[in-house]
């Protein structure tokens, strides 16, 4: 039994868990902010964060946006779940990320110690982003919708 417990928490500390929200304005363009922080720091990025213990997914979209730009919103729906995989402090990484739709509530955003910038976009500015794939493939996976 121990030997299956060590086996476990091995392979759990090789996976981090995080959720983005795809931020709507009412005319259909997307929040990105210029992230300040690891994993994804100095690219373009949709508002994510990591899921503490003992808090839902859903509740850790709303709590991150708001943190991140003072936007409250509204969660929608599901996007869809992503996996990149990613170098941080030496370490390799299974970066499992769950998408998810909201509506903004409050505006405009502001800047923060992760949010260096702000910029909202619409579908045709996607492809010259300077952002990582796996969060291009979720905004053009937005925008198809």
């Amino acid at each position: 039994m121990v030997l299956q417990s060590k086996r476990i928490e091995a392979y759990a500390t090789n996976i981090v868990l995080s959720m983005t929200a795809i931020v709507q304005s009412k005319d259909r363009k997307v929040l990105l902010i210029w992230e300040g922080d690891l994993p994804y720091h100095n690219l373009w990025v949709i508002p994510m964060g990591y899921v503490r213990q003992n808090e839902r997914v859903v509740d850790a979209v709303s709590r991150e946006v708001r943190e991140e730009t003072g936007i409250a919103v509204k969660v929608e729906d599901l996007v869809g779940v992503y996996d990149d995989f990613i170098e941080m402090n030496g370490h390799r990484l299974h970066h499992v990320i769950t998408c998810y739709r909201t509506k903004a509530l409050t505006d405009p955003p502001k800047v923060s110690r992760e949010a260096k910038e702000h910029a909202w976009i619409n579908r045709k500015q996607v492809t010259g982003l300077t952002a990582p794939d796996v969060v291009k493939t979720m905004l053009f996976e937005h925008f198809k919708l």
